[in-house]
């Protein structure tokens, strides 16, 4: 679940799964609700709430779905069966996600990461509350050092228990430079202006989906669809 809702994409936790329900769910029955009287069983409950909680506090996860500008692998270790990646937003702000699938947890494990950047452990699988042990935290502030790896200049060293998750904060982010805006132009403005109505034409009439190449894309594939849009009267 932890890496589920640190990974891209729209989540769906199936009703019962919050409780640590053992049964098939069954559709003319209740759920199984006695459950809770077991502690193990209070803790899913509690790491569910509290991870949801989280998630929605947490925009690089869910800011940026569906492309590539929210989501960069750091690690893909099929050796240790760990996965690091970073999810950020349309603010640059930074959340990096470390997976432990072994039931070996990993002291000093490190994994490259951007340059200059400070992070701090906001997240772990392992507390007791939820069934952990507790006894593999990554306490207080995690600094990157000049070591590189996994093709990063920059690395950070860190505790990741065995079978867990944690995510850790980027603080401060990196200056973009001034860009200077072109002056307006009357003509292409208008001229843009006539482009996105046959674009939305050619879409309407295409069935177009998202990440399909507009008009524009088409260079003079699309120059001579628009010469076809100009000719037929449109209502």
């Amino acid at each position: 679940t932890a890496y589920m809702l640190a990974h891209p994409g729209k989540k769906l936790t199936f009703m019962g799964a919050e409780l640590g329900q053992w049964h098939e769910w069954n559709f003319a029955s209740q759920l199984d609700w006695y459950l809770l009287g077991n502690k193990e069983n209070q803790q899913t409950q509690r790491f569910f709430k509290d991870i949801n909680r989280f998630y929605l506090s947490q925009s690089p996860l869910w800011d940026i779905d569906f492309s590539w500008e929210g989501f960069e692998w750091l690690a893909d270790d099929n050796h240790n069966n760990v996965v690091v990646f970073v999810r950020r937003d349309r603010k640059g702000r930074e959340l990096i996600a470390a997976v432990n699938f072994s039931p070996v947890g990993r002291a000093d494990y490190r994994f490259g990461v951007p340059p200059k950047k400070t992070y701090r452990e906001v997240f772990t699988t392992d507390l007791p509350a939820y069934g952990g042990t507790g006894d593999w935290r990554n306490e207080g502030e995690l600094l990157t050092e000049s070591i590189p790896s996994h093709g990063k200049p920059c690395s950070l060293c860190v505790t990741i228990p065995a079978r867990c998750s944690s995510r850790a904060r980027a603080n401060g982010r990196k200056r973009r430079k001034p860009t200077s805006r072109p002056r307006c132009d009357r003509t292409a403005t208008k001229q843009g202006g006539e482009n996105k109505r046959e674009e939305r034409m050619y879409r309407h009439a295409a069935c177009w989906r998202p990440g399909q190449p507009s008009l524009r894309a088409h260079g003079e594939y699309g120059e001579a669809r628009r010469a076809v849009w100009r000719q037929v009267p449109h209502h």
